[in-house]
């Protein structure tokens, strides 16, 4: 009960602090077809870390546990390797290689270095990027965690369903602050991380990173956010009814 309580006080102060973590690192300048790949810290255990490609070529360096860094990349297939971090970069310890990563001309990408089963790996996911209605955000629950297939409630009612291991689901909603709950998928309890307080920016992909494990207080079941700026489709010209102002526990619908 003791480790239920620890990781449920720390799930809300993340949901409060939600889209307040900054990202690491943005590299601008990217060459004409680069890809953009976020790469994510989600092993409190190993400290901070270099991410290299084909051995020696710095991605990024001395990133954190929860860091974020966005960097332009060009399209090809690479060899990466997670570091401990060094004085030179590149050079310490390799605690992580995932060979033959396929990165395509001008893709969104999210590179999440996570635990399962007591190793350290990378899961590798495509960001959706594409347009989003005027006044909506989108949410993306990407699953790095050393866990089961999940449900993601919205306000108490049905969200994401089903989102297995290695996998990313996301929907649109009209941005404003919801409460989310993560339960085993086809439960509503136990309520695995609840997230309250989670504002979903217009204009914005929230990306929402599951890490860790439930119940395991060295490497607690929690989320690391980003936000992706996203191209508005402008609102329809023709006028339409203005709707009925929702009760304030509405439970939006899910588009997407």
């Amino acid at each position: 009960m003791r480790k239920s309580r620890k990781v449920m006080a720390g799930a809300a102060a993340v949901g409060l602090m939600v889209a307040l973590v900054p990202a690491f690192t943005s590299v601008s300048g990217a060459a004409p077809g680069d890809a953009s790949v976020t790469i994510v810290h989600g092993i409190p255990s190993v400290g901070a870390v270099d991410v290299c490609a084909n051995g020696s070529v710095v991605l990024v360096a001395n990133v954190s546990f929860k860091g974020v860094a966005t960097i332009p990349v060009a399209p090809g297939t690479y060899d990466l390797t997670v570091k401990a971090q060094n004085a030179t970069p590149c050079t310490g310890l390799t605690l992580i290689t995932l060979n033959g990563a396929v990165i395509a001309s001008g893709a969104s990408l999210s590179v999440v270095a996570s635990l399962t089963g007591g190793s350290n790996k990378l899961d590798v996911f495509t960001n959706d990027v594409s347009n989003v209605a005027a006044g909506k955000g989108r949410v993306a629950v990407y699953h790095a965690a050393n866990a089961g297939a999940v449900d993601v409630l919205v306000n108490g009612g049905p969200g994401l369903s089903n989102i297995a291991p290695g996998a990313v689901k996301g929907a649109d909603l009209p941005t404003a602050a919801y409460t989310f709950s993560v339960t085993a998928t086809g439960t509503t309890t136990p309520v695995l991380l609840n997230l309250p307080g989670v504002t979903v920016p217009a204009g914005q992909l929230l990306q929402v990173f599951a890490v860790g494990q439930p119940n395991n207080v060295d490497e607690p079941f929690q989320v690391i956010t980003n936000t992706i700026a996203l191209t508005t489709t402008a609102a329809p010209s023709t006028p339409t009814p203005t709707p009925a102002v929702p009760a304030a526990n509405v439970k939006p619908a899910f588009t997407g």
